[in-house]
């Protein structure tokens, strides 16, 4: 939050004190949201919302987001607890699986013949069905359909949820590893931006190339990026924000 305001940031109690003053003295007057997301990630949750707490005000929101809530409403009675539903409408599932296909057909241009397979009630069914309606399983396993076929959900494991994810994920991993040079680049960008996420560190594309570079990958560079954007969904928004 600091460095997104513009503010000094010294680590410790104090610090972080310091911190939530300048913090609130810095939205006072202006409307904000502050977004936490992925709060499942984050062993003491409990603490990062304590701390968050004094700077929600009515001007200044903090909206969380996470897979598990892990009895949050019960510990935190000030906590207004909104369950996305799974799709299950045929209107809404069309409606989602073309926002999918038109905003990654650039990075994965295979999607766009499948834009007109959202009319067909059984292909959206049986895609509905083996993923509950789960978006995020619906974008991958639709991902996957883009790079093969229809007949690739009759392939799947009778998984449901977070196996599936992460069934998806480790299939995913695994191919990366049959791609030669391409496919192990990419798995080394996984890697370090991993690593540098955990940092807190931007992940630019500009700093992507600087990567490459500098660990001589350049000429493999763009297809382990396009790899990525296919099978993780990891797409470039910005080319400084990243």
């Amino acid at each position: 939050l600091c460095a997104q305001l513009g503010l000094p940031y010294k680590r410790g109690r104090s610090g972080n004190q310091q911190a939530l003053k300048d913090i609130r003295d810095r939205l006072v007057g202006r409307r904000a949201i502050i977004v936490v997301a992925n709060l499942e990630t984050i062993d003491e949750y409990e603490d990062l919302l304590r701390t968050l707490r004094p700077l929600a005000s009515r001007d200044t929101r903090v909206l969380i987001t996470t897979r598990k809530e892990g009895g949050l409403a019960e510990r935190m009675s000030d906590v207004f607890v909104i369950h996305l539903n799974p799709l299950k409408e045929m209107a809404d599932a069309r409606d989602f699986l073309t926002w999918h296909i038109r905003a990654y057909s650039n990075e994965h241009s295979d999607l766009l013949r499948l834009e007109r397979d959202t009319n067909n009630k059984k292909r959206v069914q049986l895609l509905l069905d083996r993923t509950g309606g789960i978006p995020l399983l619906v974008q991958l396993i639709l991902s996957d359909i883009a790079r093969s076929s229809w007949d690739y959900i009759e392939k799947l494991p009778l998984l449901f949820g977070e196996a599936l994810l992460n069934f998806l994920y480790e299939a995913r991993w695994n191919e990366l590893g049959t791609l030669n040079n391409d496919g192990d680049v990419a798995k080394h960008i996984l890697v370090w931006v991993a690593s540098e996420q955990s940092r807190h560190r931007k992940v630019t594309f500009d700093r992507l190339n600087q990567w490459a570079t500098e660990n001589g990958q350049i000429e493999s560079f763009q297809v382990a990026v396009r790899l990525l954007f296919e099978r993780f969904l990891i797409v470039n928004s910005d080319l400084k924000q990243g």
